[in-house]
């Protein structure tokens, strides 16, 4: 067993991304892999960047697990001093929230990862496959989405809202939006 004399164990960079090469496909678990360690820092940026899409880097959400993660994540950046924030926040300029019909989260989504904690670069926010027949957004769920206001273009694809109010609602409650997109809705 290797004992390093500093405290802290120092593996080889290719052992490093061999490591993080098996989370090339979760970008939430890339994500928290840049907490973990400053080692694991840019292995995992390496692949983060991969999820460029168009010239514009997204971040996707496809699980309530997710969620929480990014939520820590962008928290847990949020309070680093100026100088010390993790790169790939400052690259994240939209964000896709996919809901999981067996295991619907996008009700939640404003309350568990707060407008306030959002970095200024993301502009954009869509929801995918929302039914909101079924299970109705959280009774703060607008109030909440008010403290997202760097979002300026908000898409609804694939949704199914309870009625026109809901909209409405979610409309009025971003107060920079200036671009609503509506895909089959």
């Amino acid at each position: 067993m290797l004992r390093p004399a500093s405290g802290s164990l120092h593996l080889p960079h290719e052992v490093l991304e061999h490591i993080i090469g098996f989370l090339w496909d979760d970008p939430s678990e890339l994500a928290r892999c840049c907490l973990v360690c400053r080692a694991f820092l840019f292995p995992a940026l390496y692949h983060l960047k991969d999820y460029e899409c168009c010239g514009r880097t997204t971040l996707g959400i496809q699980n309530r697990a997710a969620l929480s993660g990014y939520a820590r994540w962008f928290r847990l950046n949020r309070n680093k001093p100026f100088g010390e924030q993790n790169t790939y926040i400052d690259i994240v300029l939209a964000i896709v929230v996919i809901d999981d019909s067996r295991r619907p989260f996008a009700h939640l989504f404003p309350m568990i990862l707060p407008g306030c904690n959002i970095p200024p670069t993301v502009s954009s926010l869509q929801f995918h496959c929302i039914d909101w027949s079924l299970t109705r957004p959280h009774s703060r769920f607008f109030d909440c989405l008010a403290f997202f206001t760097g979002i300026t273009k908000l898409e609804l694809t694939a949704c199914c809202l309870r009625s026109a109010w809901d909209l409405r609602r979610t409309v009025a409650a971003l107060p920079n939006l200036e671009s609503l997109m509506l895909n089959n809705i």
